[in-house]
């Protein structure tokens, strides 16, 4: 058997810490998979962040590679906790060679990587085809951004008192040559762990910024632009360069923008991801967080890291006229926001049901179908002029 141990998010670990200090932490990580019971097993670090172990199949196991991993590795007196993606290979004497064993198991390991961090996959045709999808898709991803076939659709956000427009929030689109929609889901994930979010990042937010400009001369001022930053985009040393650049060029301005992070963000580590937040802040920029309720740091995420407003996620809305165990979640959420003097918007909101109940609940704000559907500018602009109560 091979397994590929690949260390998540290791680059931010170099970006925050240093590459020393990520030096540091290859060597401890060395050290604990030699002093493992692997005795029977080649141990090697195959490139950067990646180490290789090679032995019987009753060795080198998914549950014995992670307890390599379980306790935190001390760095100079400091703790760091780790999670690692894993592809294995099985050995085929008949058919295979080293550096074909190699490949299969790095072809798992991209398989593992694309579903999240912590992920183990075995190597399988299935998985080289998804893995050959995966691929395809990015090469498609690549030409549609270099060929203008990604555009901007904006959903409105509205009080949910008095029913005015408070907000829009861009969403990324993407039809092919021929006409077919891929959906967000599919390729939003690639681009992330491809990098290419950076750069997508950064024209969607000038295109939003200019949009926004757009509803100004309009005359639409009460409408705020809301604007999503992968984790990817955040650790960029320049990303606040990168968010006044837009803005100065643009001449939107920065009280008008809202920036939106999930709670994956945390992952950056608090300290650096709440002085990044509080720079923002500063230059007059909005902070959102996104999602809230699904990740596993939601409490102290909240308590830690400046942020004006808190979005509910779609799950829990959803549940709010089923009586799902969700509902109660987003009652509790709703609460807990108000409570720390944040804005709540509820995402997802479908029918007039689960708009009542949110404003019964005392939320602030909300976004859905059921308000308006996801639209390009010109036909928000329409959609904007037929409301009543709504002037330009």
């Amino acid at each position: 058997m091979v397994a590929l141990i690949d260390i998540d998010q290791f680059a931010e670990i170099n970006d925050l810490l240093g590459h020393r200090y990520g030096d540091q932490l290859l060597c401890a990580i060395a050290r604990r998979l030699a002093q493992e019971k692997f005795d029977h097993c080649l141990i090697a670090r195959i490139s950067g962040d990646q180490f290789g172990v090679f032995g019987d199949a009753q060795r080198v196991r998914p549950d014995m590679l992670q307890s390599a991993f379980t306790t935190p590795f001390d760095i100079n007196g400091a703790e760091h906790r780790l999670s690692v993606s894993m592809g294995f290979a099985r050995v085929d004497p008949s058919s295979q060679h080293g550096d074909e064993l190699l490949k299969d198991a790095s072809i798992a390991l991209k398989h593992a990587k694309s579903g999240g961090f912590g992920q183990v996959a075995y190597y399988s045709d299935q998985v080289r085809i998804e893995t050959r999808e995966r691929t395809r898709l990015l090469h498609d991803l690549r030409r549609a951004f270099d060929h203008e076939h990604l555009f901007l659709v904006y959903q409105p956000q509205l009080n949910l008192q008095d029913r005015t427009v408070v907000g829009v929030e861009a969403l990324l689109r993407w039809r092919t040559e021929n006409g077919v929609f891929i959906p967000p889901d599919q390729f939003i994930p690639v681009a992330e762990q491809s990098g290419l979010i950076v750069g997508i990042g950064y024209w969607l937010l000038r295109i939003a910024l200019h949009d926004l400009v757009r509803l100004r001369a309009a005359g639409y001022r009460g409408i705020r632009m809301a604007v999503n930053v992968s984790a990817v985009q955040f650790r960029q040393p320049t990303f606040l360069d990168m968010v006044e650049e837009a803005l100065r060029d643009t001449g939107a301005s920065p009280d008008d923008l809202e920036l939106e992070i999930t709670e994956s963000v945390a992952a950056l580590g608090f300290d650096y991801v709440g002085q990044v937040l509080r720079q923002l802040k500063n230059r007059g920029i909005r902070v959102a967080i996104d999602d809230f309720g699904t990740g596993f740091s939601s409490l102290s995420y909240l308590d830690r890291l400046p942020a004006d407003r808190l979005k509910i996620d779609r799950s829990f809305v959803w549940a709010l006229d089923s009586q799902q165990p969700g509902a109660r979640i987003a009652e509790i959420v709703i609460t807990l926001g108000r409570k720390l003097g944040m804005n709540v918007l509820a995402e997802g909101v479908e029918t007039a049901l689960q708009a009542d109940m949110l404003s019964q609940l005392a939320c602030n704000d909300a976004q859905g179908y059921y308000f308006g559907k996801p639209m390009p500018l010109v036909d928000l602009l329409h959609w904007l002029q037929a409301r009543p109560g709504v002037s330009a």
